[in-house]
């Protein structure tokens, strides 16, 4: 059990992050630009690959986008943990919105999880398992940040 100093006061906490802060504004762009990275990588792979001698393959710039979708997981990984504690603990109090919320944690673990995976752990068998987990987990995320947002607008009118 935690001292009553050490606990969280969550309506004090939450005005520490209020809705329309800075954090939310780089939380979305590096969501978008995470998201539209993952989305060219799969369109250089199954869109945009040609059949050679050795199997299909990719665009070279694929390689490129790769790079900077791995790059971009990096920050989403720092600003998803500083989100945290400014906007996650001081609302786990409140009833409302922790069904997106909650399903927002769920698919970013996820993802971390299988990026994690497709780096290091898979082999060419396991490989396309890994990548079908990650990029549905990458689509859904979006819509369900979306709604999440618009439920948070229409609760605060």
């Amino acid at each position: 059990m935690l001292p009553e100093s050490s606990k969280i006061n969550a309506p004090a906490a939450a005005e520490v992050a209020p809705r329309n802060s800075r954090w939310r504004s780089v939380l979305s762009w590096v969501s978008f630009a995470l998201w539209l990275s993952g989305a060219l990588w799969l369109a250089a792979r199954h869109l945009f690959a040609s059949e050679s001698d050795f199997g299909p393959q990719v665009p070279a710039w694929a390689a490129q986008v790769l790079a900077v979708h791995g790059a971009v997981a990096m920050v989403s990984l720092i600003t998803f943990g500083a989100w945290l504690p400014l906007h996650v603990a001081p609302r786990l109090r409140q009833s409302c919105h922790r069904l997106t919320g909650f399903t927002q944690l769920g698919l970013l673990s996820i993802l971390a999880v299988t990026g994690y995976g497709l780096y290091y752990i898979a082999d060419e068998g396991s490989r396309p398992t890994w990548g079908v987990a990650h990029w549905v987990a990458g689509f859904v995320f979006p819509a369900i940040l979306l709604v999440h947002r618009r439920a948070g607008g229409r609760s605060s009118r």
